[in-house]
Order: structure tokens, then sequence, then C-alpha cells
């Protein structure tokens, strides 16, 4: 029953916060058992599905047409562990992390809310439930970076909700025309009724839809939301913005893919690539100058958003880019969870994120431990999962036959290396001469084991892909997974061109921002970094423009016409009563005058009337 998973969430989350206002820190222990049981079934479920696709219907009632569906596939039930499993570690992680904090059995409740959210958008058949669960996603995310994040953290939590809403209102758009078209709330019976939906319609319908779930993918040019919202983020909840979260905008993309698309479009596949190619670009470029450790994490995150959308814009059946996609996904969740845990862990025990004031050297084992590994999954050496999807993605950039997309891949393979080698020597093998000594971090406080325990489960997990890589592609379709030469060999040019300077720079002393600071080429490199962003576009668009049209139309309109006609009314008014007024003199004869003149008026009106 793949209700159960959810039933358990959705109880969780009352029984979380009334244990919380007895429990206190311990909370997190609770929220612990519910997601460990959830993860518990979904394994079950799995190994007992043998593969197949499950499904269940669920009647709202007799009076609606409406039913509760859920169907499970490879997919589906992937995401739904990966779901559960790096929440289940981000509730123990908490329980130490956010100890001091106040308010814990709501950040709790809103933990689990947030698990129930992800579980079901990834569980879910019908169109409008799927868009439910897609809500009660980003609210309890929205709560929890607004109210126990850090430094900015209400305009990091009220950026993301205006994004996510306008990729909300285009998904919600492109349900809409799918239903009017097609009749039905089965995504799964989309596929069959294709030929009722115009073409023009068609494209419409898919563009809206990918471009919505592309704003939770943060694929460029809607990407601003991201580093500021997983950078000023509790760091439990980073965890599961870039591990997972933004993994629920790939699977609605699979599943557009898999639903509309019955065969390859080339000029579609092209137009994919080329937004995929850009977001690579983007986020690893920035991830080479940052300083702030979560927000390098959050623009890594940006560029291998763009690598999965690639292998999802020349997806095939079984093709390699399809292949890849899926095992980066995993990948990529396990990787960045324990990065972000490894930057909560300097933040901590030390109090900055800022790696020119960190120098953490080797002395913490499992920390070390889970940079390096974390690193090796973003550059995509073994012994991490990336080592294979990596080599399947420079595989479907060469089936493209096209030559920036190689070119392309190779840049940003060589900028993966560039930056995590840049933080690595940074934090573990010295620090810029040009450091002020005196805010360097040393040894910080100790950490908690309750700490260091996930983040040892994720450094397992990801050093032991070698031991069920091929079983994974099993569970997902994938037939074989193999490394070829001439991938493997781009794979070691992206290493050598990417390794190579930053070394050099490291041995030099010139690895941080302020050396693009120090010369115009440096300055205009960063002005172009900022362009491309779009921040001041968006923000003369949306704000500026805005802000200067309602100014004018208060003017204009508020000021010049309405208030005007107010005046206008006034004025006439108090004329009218100047004149009236006059009548009234105070004088008590002239008063007794007018009184027998209006009665001597009104019986004449009556005798006239009805004699």
């Amino acid at each position: 029953m793949l209700i159960v998973p959810i039933i358990l969430q959705t109880l969780f989350v009352p029984v979380t916060y009334v244990l919380g206002r007895r429990l206190g820190k311990n909370t997190g222990w609770v929220v612990s058992v519910g997601l460990g049981f959830s993860l518990a079934y979904l394994l079950a479920v799995t190994v007992n599905s043998h593969g197949e696709a499950l499904e269940e219907t669920y009647a709202w009632g007799e009076s609606l047409p409406l039913n509760f569906l859920l169907r499970a596939d490879s997919i589906s039930l992937l995401l739904a562990i990966l779901i559960n499993f790096l929440c289940l570690l981000a509730s123990i992680y908490s329980i130490a992390y956010m100890e001091r904090e106040s308010g814990l059995e709501t950040y709790y409740s809103l933990l689990t809310l947030f698990a129930l959210g992800m579980t079901g958008v990834v569980l879910s058949a019908n169109l409008i439930q799927f868009f439910f669960f897609w809500e009660l996603m980003v609210l309890p995310s929205f709560f929890l970076i607004a109210k126990w994040g850090y430094g900015g953290a209400w305009d990091a939590a009220f950026r993301y909700f205006i994004y996510s809403q306008f990729g909300a209102a285009l998904i919600l758009s492109g349900i809409a025309l799918t239903y009017a078209e097609t009749g039905t709330l089965n995504m799964y019976e989309i596929p069959s009724l294709l030929e009722n939906i115009d073409p023009g319609l068609w494209q419409f319908i898919v563009a809206s839809l990918i471009l919505g779930f592309g704003v939770k993918m943060a694929l460029w040019p809607v990407q601003a939301w991201l580093p500021p919202a997983h950078a000023d983020a509790p760091t439990p909840i980073s965890v599961l913005l870039s591990g997972i979260m933004i993994k629920c905008g790939v699977y609605g993309i699979f599943r557009v893919h898999q639903l509309f698309f019955s065969h390859s479009i080339p000029i579609f596949s092209f137009m994919l690539g080329s937004i995929a190619i850009l977001t690579m670009l983007y986020g690893g470029l920035m991830a080479l100058i940052e300083t702030d450790l979560k927000k390098l994490f959050a623009y890594s995150s940006i560029s291998h958003m763009g690598y999965i959308f690639f292998g999802l814009s020349f997806a095939l059946d079984h093709g390699p880019g399809l292949s890849a996609a899926l095992l980066h996904i995993v990948n990529h969740a396990l990787s960045k969870g324990l990065l972000f845990m490894c930057a909560g862990v300097f933040l901590h025990s030390f109090g900055t994120r800022d790696i020119r004031n960190l120098r953490i050297g080797i002395r913490r084992p499992i920390t070390f431990a889970g940079c390096i590994i974390g690193a090796l999954g973003l550059i995509g050496l073994p012994p991490s999962l990336g080592f294979w999807s990596k080599d399947m993605l420079l595989a479907t950039a060469l089936e493209t036959h096209i030559l920036p997309f190689i070119i392309a891949m190779v840049g940003t393979s060589a900028l993966a290396v560039a930056y995590s080698l840049r933080w690595l020597f940074i934090l573990f093998l010295g620090k810029d001469p040009g450091c002020n000594e005196d805010h360097l971090a040393h040894n910080g406080h100790k950490i908690p084991l309750i700490m260091e325990f996930p983040m040892l489960l994720l450094v397992i997990a990801s050093s032991t892909s070698m031991f069920y890589v091929e079983s994974l592609g099993g569970f997902l379709g994938i037939e074989h997974i193999e490394i070829e030469f001439i991938p493997i060999s781009m794979s070691i040019m992206g290493l050598l061109i990417g390794g190579l300077p930053i070394y050099v720079a490291h041995r030099r002393g010139i690895l941080l921002k302020g050396v693009f600071q120090e010369n115009s080429f440096g300055r205009a490199f960063l002005k172009v970094l900022e362009v491309f962003s779009l921040e001041k576009a968006y923000y003369r668009l949306f704000a500026h423009s805005l802000l200067t049209l309602s100014n004018g139309l208060f003017e204009r309109l508020e000021t010049g016409i309405i208030d005007k006609f107010n005046y206008v009314i006034a004025g006439l008014v108090r004329s009218i009563s100047e004149q009236i007024r006059r009548i009234q003199t105070g004088i008590l004869s002239f008063n007794f005058l007018a009184m027998m003149v209006a009665i001597s008026i009104i019986l004449i009106y009556i005798l006239v009337t009805f004699l």
C-alpha cells in the first residue's frame, strides 16, 4: 500500500508538534522514528515490487468524480527512498545543530510536512493531487528558511516563495490546459490521448510545464532564488533543499518527457541543451569565485542541475542521456547532502562559513572524509557514483555531434574540478597570504557525534557506489553501465585543465576572489557574470518598472483624476450648502413665518391630491 508512508507522515506532523512542546531539542528523535518507519516501508515495497510499477486508487466519495491516485515505478520509488533517507539524516543532524534554537516543535513539524510534500509529489498520479503536494512542499520550506535561517533569511525566503509561485502558476496552467484537451487528470492516461491536443497548444503546454519545473531546478535564467535560499537556510534544511527538493523539479521534467514525447525532437533538444549548457557554465563560474562556502555549494548545485537537464534534453527511452541523468540524481543527492552537512559543521564549530577565515586541516577525520568524498562526487572521480554518471553525460554530448556542446561539457567538467579543488586547498592545505590571521578559525568547538553520524552514513553511501552501481542501473532500467575510452579521455582532459591552474594558484596564494578585483580584466569578468545572472534585469522589470508604473498611475489616475473629481464634488456640495445656509438667519419670527409657509404648502398639496 503506497498510501502508508503518506498516512504515517501526515499523522506524525501533529504528533511531533504535541510531543515537541515537552521534548524540546529531543523532538528530532520522534521525527527520526517516523521517517525511519516510512523509509523501511518504502524499501520493503521496492524489494517486493520486482521492478514492476505499482498503482493504487482511492475514491474521495461517490458525489465527487475525483480519485486519490498513487503510482510508483523505479524512478518514483528511488526518489521517495532518497527523500525519506535524507530527511531522516537531516532530522538526526538537527538534534545537535538546532539545540539552541526556540520553537523546535514547529521546526520539526514543518520538516515532517516538508518530507510529506516531497513524498506525495513523486508518488502522485493525479495531476491536481500532484499540484497539491507540490504546494505543500513549498510552504513549510518557506517558513523553515524565514524563521530559522541566517542573515537575510526573510529576503531569501520571500524570493524563493515568489519564484516558486511563478513556477507553480506555469505548472497549473499546463495542467489545466492538459485536462481541458484530454479530459483526464490521470497523468498516465495522457500519452494515449495526445492526438486530441492541437500541435501548437501541445508545444505551449510542454513549454509551460518545463519552465515551471525548471524554476524548481534553478535552471538559467530562473536561478536567482537558489543561492540565497540554500545559503541562508538552516543547514539541515539546506541539505534537503539542495540534496533532494530540486530533484522534484527534475522528476517533473522527467514525467513531461515520458508523457508528452513519443520520440526525440532535434530542435527542441537543441534548445533545452543550450539552456543546460548556460546553466552549467554560470553555476560553475560563480562557484569558482565564491568565498561563502554554502553559496559556493549552492552555485555548484545550479551547475549540476544543468548536467542533469542536459541528459534529459537528449533522453531517449534507453539512451545514455536518460541513464546519465538518473544516475546523476543519486550522485548529486548524496554528494551535496554530505557537503552541506560539512559546511554546517564548520559553521557550528567556528561560527563562520567564509573560506578566507577557515583553516581546518585534517584533524577532523569524518569531516575531512566527507569533504573529499563529496568533492569527488562533484568532480566525477572514483569511488563516487559521479564517476559513472559524468562519463555517460560526456558520452551523451558526443552522441549529439554538436561541437559546441562537446567543448562546453569538457569546460564545465574542468570548472567542477577547479572550484572543488580551490576550496579544498584553502580549507585543508593552508590559507591565502592576504587573509587576516586574527580571524582564522583553527580548532573550533567540538562536534557532537550525533552530527557526525549522518555524515558517516553519507560517506559510506557515496564511497561504495562500485558495489551497487550495477544493481542501481538494473533497477532504473539502465541496460549496461560501462566506461568508454573517449569520454574518460575527455574527463581526464577536464581534470588537467581545471586542476593544474588551481594548483599553481594555490602555490602562489592567489585562490581568492580578490584577485579578480585587482585588474581590469578580472573586474570586467565579474561584471559579465553579474549581467549574466539577470539580477538587475529582473529588478528593473519586476521591481523598478512596476514601482514606476504604480507611482505614475498614482500621480495621474489617483491624484490627477480621482482626487480632483472628489474635490469637485466636495466643492459643489460646499457651494450648495453655503447657499442653503443663508436661509437660516437665527431670527425667531422669520423661522416661524417659514414654518407656517411650509405647513400651508403641505395642506394645499393634500387638498389638491385627495379632493
